[in-house]
């Protein structure tokens, strides 16, 4: 998948078996922060072509709009991950839930690039920089099925 892409991963299941949808991608936010500022340190390191997927502009990462869209199309709640990254995420939403979550964390979206380049240096993606990605609750057992709901369109 290409960083500019919509993209949307149903990471599990929450209490009343509704879908957890994650949108956006994890740590991409730190990844292209990373990209900008050490970019001669990073050169000495990785190919240009893997630098060049990092190459956009941060507005290009909210998804303020494909939460509007989900919470429109009556959307559960929604969990934004700025604070304390994926599992205060989850954490967050089985509060909300009043319930437990039945998730696979292999089904997170995490680009390559961001294990590369915060793997280099020292840096748990996970846990920093997620202000442009979000956990939601949405039933896509009929309603969604044929339909693309989550959009940076």
């Amino acid at each position: 998948n290409s960083c500019r892409e919509a993209d949307e991963q149903t990471v599990g299941k929450d209490s009343a078996c509704r879908d957890i949808v994650a949108i956006g991608w994890i740590g991409l936010e730190g990844t292209l922060i990373l990209t900008s500022d050490c970019r001669e340190e990073l050169e000495k390191r990785f190919s240009a072509s893997l630098l060049s997927r990092m190459d956009m502009p941060l507005k290009e990462l909210s998804v303020m709009r494909a939460a509007e869209i989900a919470s429109a199309e009556g959307a559960g709640p929604m969990a934004n991950l700025s604070d304390g990254g994926f599992m205060a995420g989850l954490w967050e939403l089985s509060k909300k839930t009043s319930g437990g979550l039945d998730t696979d964390l292999k089904k997170v979206p995490l680009l390559q690039e961001t294990i590369e380049i915060t793997e280099y240096f020292g840096i748990i993606p996970n846990i920093r920089w997620n202000d442009n990605f979000s956990f939601i609750i949405l039933d896509l057992s009929c309603k969604y099925k044929h339909t693309k709901v989550i959009s940076r369109s």
